[in-house]
């Protein structure tokens, strides 16, 4: 009677958790939002944080969505993407993708928290073999599956605060406006944070990236690909620590060679903080200005057609 007490509970807080997760996580919010644009789309914006909160989807033109989800490395984006597209019937003829200094670092390549929301698109045992062990992430397969709820304070936390994975604002702060020391602090710590004790080109990562992007030319889908602009405090320790050159001769470079489109924008604000919310990532105003700069190099590439508004 015991056992079965237990497992009635086990179901009933899995259900909950699932329902509740599952309804208000940024990646769901962001999935709906995809499977509801139309069938044919000019260009798709995926990746992590610096796309989306970099650009504007909506001054592109009326066929280009950002499903871009904060915290997402390319073995995320890899299943996800395809899985929309696939899934959704979609149509797409251009992709966008980043290729920042901190794009292929290994400092999170592990994490696929919350399981239960990865889960539905990531084959953990593919991922362990691009890790070089198979078996690595069994216990987050097991987790996704059999017990979605656990060790997941963390998300009822951030459900109670209404951020991260469950907010819904993008940042606006002005990182301009605080003091030099405070600037440099953060930057520091933000780059500790992606870079210190990680490898800059993550061989799981770049499994992935090449995967996304062989997957891309098999669909016939234009990819470019765009290093966006952080602040030259930010810059100077990823320069510091090779990551910047790391991605420009494993990365950049190559691409261009092959002749893709490469827009490498990462120097494009040094010196105008006041665009940025913190020391990578661009707040409101620089949100604007950086969208309409983008555009006009996708409107000369064919990749987006917007509109030209009549007075």
């Amino acid at each position: 009677m015991f056992v079965v007490g237990v497992l009635v509970l086990h179901l009933v807080i899995s259900l909950v958790y699932v329902r509740v997760v599952g309804r208000g996580h940024k990646v769901t919010r962001s999935d709906r939002m995809v499977l509801r644009a139309p069938a044919k789309l000019d260009l798709v914006i995926a990746g992590d944080s610096h796309p989306r909160t970099a650009l504007a989807p909506q001054l592109l033109g009326p066929r280009v969505i950002n499903a871009a989800v904060g915290g997402e490395h390319y073995l995320k984006t890899y299943y996800r993407l395809r899985t929309l597209v696939e899934r959704g019937g979609k149509d797409v003829s251009a992709l966008l993708l980043p290729v920042d200094a901190g794009s292929f670092s290994s400092w999170q390549s592990h994490n696929f928290a919350p399981e239960f929301i990865w889960g539905r698109y990531v084959d953990f045992f593919e991922v362990g073999r691009a890790h070089g062990r198979p078996l690595k992430f069994t216990g987050a397969w097991v987790k996704s599956r059999a017990v979605p709820y656990a060790g997941e304070l963390r998300t009822l936390n951030q459900i109670r605060q209404k951020r991260f994975g469950f907010g819904v604002h993008l940042p606006n702060a002005n990182f301009g406006a605080a003091p030099e020391f405070q600037r440099k602090r953060q930057a520091l710590m933000a780059s500790q944070q992606h870079f210190r004790g990680a490898d800059p080109l993550d061989p799981a990562l770049r499994w992935a990236f090449d995967q996304l992007v062989a997957w891309a030319e098999e669909q016939s889908i234009r990819v470019v690909f765009v290093s966006f602009p952080v602040t030259q405090l930010y810059h100077r320790w990823a320069e510091r620590v090779g990551a910047r050159a790391a991605v420009q001769r494993e990365i950049l470079d190559p691409l261009r060679e092959a002749g893709h489109l490469v827009l490498d924008h990462h120097d494009l604000y040094f010196g105008q903080d006041e665009l940025f919310s913190d020391s990578h990532h661009l707040n409101a105003k620089g949100r604007i200005r950086y969208t309409r700069h983008v555009r006009e190099r996708l409107r000369a590439a064919g990749m987006v057609e917007y509109p030209v508004q009549r007075r």
